[in-house]
């Protein structure tokens, strides 16, 4: 398998914020581990990845951002509905059922904008397995170890 470049994560940047989301800044930040946030819209939604530096595959980078992407559909949808505020409680929520559905939701539609890039990149989809697995780990982690939590 061959290792994803940083400019893949640049592409995809480029892509996210000129092709997808009119209102949307991304900032690539090099840190010793890979984490993201998206921050809700004020005048612009922003999503912030922090990714490891001295990596040479951006996999788990490319992911997190189309991640972070699909909280901000998600936040569109929401905001749309007059339920802008029921985003900001379920973001806060630390764990359960709810936060867990909501990360994986947010997951799904970033795997529809995944596609989308691989398809205009004309790349074949072999990223989504990997995707699919890293978001089904991700989502894991906001499970409670309690029954109906």
């Amino acid at each position: 398998m061959m290792p994803i470049g940083k400019e893949v994560l640049d592409r995809a940047k480029a892509f996210l914020c000129w092709d997808v989301f009119e209102d949307l800044t991304i900032q690539l930040i090099e840190i010793q581990e890979s984490v993201s946030f998206y921050y809700p819209p004020f005048q612009q939604g922003t999503i912030i990845l922090y990714y490891q530096g001295g990596i040479r595959d951006f996999r788990i980078p490319l992911f997190h951002l189309f991640h972070e992407a699909g909280h901000v559909l998600q936040f569109k949808q929401w905001e749309q509905t007059g339920k802008a505020i029921r985003f900001y409680g379920t973001m806060d929520l630390p764990k359960g059922l709810k936060r867990t559905a909501f990360e994986k939701d947010a997951s799904e539609k970033g795997r529809d904008l995944l596609i989308r890039f691989m398809e205009k990149r004309k790349q074949p989809h072999q990223l989504i397995a990997e995707y699919d697995a890293w978001s089904r780990s991700a989502a894991a982690t906001y499970q409670c170890l309690e029954k109906g939590t």
